[in-house]
């Protein structure tokens, strides 16, 4: 009785938090509790099955994310399908995984489908922590926004991981712990599990304000964002834009618009403040040639500052 009493707090407590966009919707499931305990609200919030889609990235433990992540869907009597991907060697392999993951999701989806991505408030105080550290500046503060494109949702980023475990073992889903999370070598889990169990003992709400943080922090970066909009010239694995725009702006929203273009030829990973600081030099005629992570270069060809990647 008392767990029952429980599970419909609980029921109630996320509903509340839980921002679900409307359907159709396809459900990245892991195999962890996050996206499970998201699959089963999906179906108590609307008249549908969802469809599931599990990314197996042929690593050492996919085989048991993949049966638990088939479990979850057997259980909740929804349509499943198993998207099989390769890791590119490289300097990162979490961004690695994480570029092949979100383009085989994006492939799986049909017309008018809705993804929903499990990330709970404590990822995001996580990819905040992770952003600091990297030297990120303000648009890794603003941490993971709720809605990635058109058609990516994170419904849970108000919802905490406990909240999102307690609901998945109260109902039985039949979850799995990725294995890998125990993983130190792994930043993210550094960060998870050193890191902020000690900056807990200073704040104990430390997840709650990492989150809220990023919250304001998004509001003024989407503003500065919309004022560094300039036009690029964009090919195969170059673009370049006039030197000239770039030298009247002011630094903030001129760091922006070189963020922006990095972005369109390397993805959104991130300008750090190293890396824009070499970007600077190049501009100011200081160096010849900004060498950046993954196999992209930055230099001056006449009234142009011109981006590549090998």
């Amino acid at each position: 009785m008392a767990q029952s009493r429980r599970l419909t707090e609980l029921t109630g407590a996320i509903n509340k938090r839980a921002r679900l966009p409307e359907p159709p919707h396809v459900i990245a499931l892991s195999g962890g509790a996050d996206s499970a305990a998201l699959a089963d609200l999906v179906i108590g919030s609307f008249d549908e099955s969802p469809r599931c889609v599990h990314v197996h990235h042929g690593l050492a433990d996919s085989d048991l994310l993949a049966a638990a992540a088939q479990s979850v869907a057997e259980v909740l009597s929804l349509q499943f399908e198993v998207v099989g991907v390769e890791v590119p060697d490289g300097p990162s392999p979490e961004a690695n995984a994480r570029e092949v993951r979100y383009a085989a999701l994006e492939g799986s989806l049909g017309e008018d489908e809705n993804m929903l991505l499990g990330h709970t408030r404590n990822d995001q105080a996580e990819t905040v922590l992770l952003n600091l550290v990297r030297g990120s500046g303000i648009r890794g503060l603003a941490g993971m926004p709720y809605q990635r494109g058109p058609r990516f949702f994170r419904p849970l980023l108000d919802v905490t991981r406990d909240e999102t475990r307690e609901y998945a073992m109260l109902k039985g889903l039949p979850f799995v712990d990725d294995p890998t999370n125990s993983d130190r070598s792994i930043r993210r889990n550094r960060i998870r599990l050193d890191v902020i169990p000690r900056l807990e003992e200073l704040n104990p709400n430390l997840v709650e304000s990492l989150a809220r943080t990023a919250e304001h922090v998004r509001e003024d970066s989407e503003y500065l964002d919309r004022l560094a909009t300039i036009p690029t010239t964009a090919r195969e694995r170059s673009a370049n834009v006039p030197t000239g725009l770039l030298a009247v702006l002011d630094r903030p929203i001129r760091s922006r618009a070189i963020a922006e273009l990095i972005a369109s030829v390397r993805g959104r990973e991130g300008l750090t403040s190293a890396e824009l600081a070499r970007i600077e030099e190049v501009l100011d005629e200081r160096s010849g040639r900004a060498e950046l992570e993954g196999g992209v270069a930055v230099e001056k060809d006449g009234p142009f500052l011109v981006v590549t990647s090998t």
